[in-house]
């Protein structure tokens, strides 16, 4: 295919060199600070040191309210929270049809283990913190995200063989 999969813009990084590593020598800040994205610690050390926030399989409702204690950790870390962006990890099942979305969350749900579960109902759980749906669906849910202070989008891609998957996320949500 030769394109790379990016959802959202990313915006320059400000002042990168100026900032520590937890240890306190002077040099790049870890490329992201993760997990229990609620926990005042977590946020803490992402607001003093982390040059990105990345979360895992989130809603838009559970990613505003990581943004918002995000933010709160930049305003007491004295850091301008525009000046942490924040990204989302999560899985993805798309089709052109319903036909086609559901023979993709058939084999999604065989990858997971879940082969035996009923497939509608599999697909109502992913929704809420996947991207499940038709390309313009997906577009919707990632206008979520960005609403929800998401600035990029990273998928997970279960179906290494499966690029017509991929194809059908680029002709609707990469520029150009």
């Amino acid at each position: 295919m030769g394109r790379q999969a990016v959802l959202l813009p990313r915006r320059p990084l400000r002042d990168r060199a100026a900032r520590r590593a937890p240890d306190g020598a002077p040099g790049p800040a870890p490329a992201a600070a993760r997990r229990r994205p609620r926990q005042a610690r977590g946020l803490a050390l992402a607001a003093r040191f982390a040059d990105e926030y990345n979360t895992v399989h989130q809603s838009p409702a559970q990613c505003a309210a990581i943004r918002a204690a995000l933010d709160d950790a930049c305003v007491a870390a004295g850091r301008d929270p525009a000046d942490l962006p924040m990204s989302l990890m999560t899985g993805f099942v798309v089709g052109r049809d319903e036909a086609q979305l559901l023979r993709r969350a058939e084999a999604i749900l065989d990858w997971l283990g879940r082969g035996e579960e009923e497939v509608e109902e599999a697909l109502a759980q992913l929704r809420e913190s996947w991207l499940v749906g038709t390309p313009d669906e997906i577009a919707e849910r990632v206008a979520e995200y960005s609403a929800a202070g998401v600035t990029h989008v990273m998928l997970q891609h279960h179906l290494h063989e499966d690029d017509h998957a991929l194809e059908l996320m680029a002709e609707r949500l990469l520029p150009g």
